[in-house]
């Protein structure tokens, strides 16, 4: 059986802000190594915190690897996710953020796993797997998805996508987060979709399904703070302002809720 890495960033490290120890168990479940990139400097608590949080977990390497970047840097996010990827000592990894948790069975994960490893390493591949954001409580959520968050180590790479980046450095935030799943040259790698959809054509959701649950718009109030952390770095990469939702009423105007008829916190049971 082949094995995956998870790997992650995380630089602004507080209890009250993320929960370690779920994100933990739940990619361990999945994965037997965590890599996760930071900044170099000032990080000490979230050193403690890791330590902390994995006593529990007896079959899963956790990794904290440090960046030589800072704030002051727009293209930050990119660098620190590309360092946690260049650590992971598998040949097969699953990118995730701190507010995302996998889902789906095991064994399927583990079918897409042994499907990218039997193919041509020198040719990245990913899949594209799909994601649900939650929305205000774990009954709802607002949209699906799909990122390729599954993929090839070798030869890949997390930065901004060539035709996203102007000739003054800056780059056009609406092609670009700064994080696409990138080769050497800067294009996008190929990558697979799966044939059955999470959502399918009944409306239904299939939850043996590999994907991805995304947290970050339950705490409607925390979102808001963190759009106004992620605000002012979006504009410096643009070289513009961007606008961002900072308010309630922003956040709650677009967005309709839907029931989805799952189990609450399905992904745990």
């Amino acid at each position: 059986m082949n094995s995956a890495s998870v790997y992650t960033s995380l630089f602004n490290y507080s209890p009250d802000k993320f929960d370690l120890v779920a994100a933990f168990e739940n990619w361990s479940k999945y994965a037997d190594e965590i890599v996760i990139g930071t900044f170099k400097d000032g990080q000490s608590e979230l050193y403690r915190a890791v330590a902390d949080s994995t006593e529990n977990l007896k079959s899963c390497f956790i990794e904290v690897v440090e960046c030589d970047t800072s704030l002051d840097d727009p293209l930050f996010d990119g660098k620190l996710k590309n360092a946690a990827l260049q650590a992971c000592s598998n040949d097969i990894v699953i990118q995730q953020d701190m507010d995302e948790r996998l889902g789906g069975k095991k064994e399927l994960w583990d079918g897409l796993v042994n499907y990218l490893c039997r193919s041509d390493q020198n040719t990245p591949s990913a899949f594209f797997i799909e994601c649900i954001d939650l929305y205000k409580d774990y009954n709802h959520y607002k949209s699906l998805g799909q990122k390729w968050y599954l993929h090839t180590k070798q030869n890949t790479f997390r930065g901004p996508v060539n035709f996203a980046v102007r000739g003054d450095g800056t780059v056009d935030t609406e092609k670009s987060d700064t994080c696409e799943l990138i080769n050497i040259d800067g294009n996008l790698i190929p990558s697979f979709s799966l044939s059955k959809k999470f959502k399918d054509e009944h409306g239904v959701f299939q939850t043996d399904l590999p994907h991805v649950i995304h947290l970050g718009y339950l705490d409607l109030e925390k979102r808001i703070e963190n759009n106004k952390f992620w605000g002012p770095v979006w504009s410096a990469r643009n070289g513009k302002e961007v606008k961002v939702s900072t308010s309630l009423k922003e956040l709650e105007l677009d967005n309709d809720a839907k029931k989805h008829y799952l189990p609450v916190k399905w992904w745990q049971l």
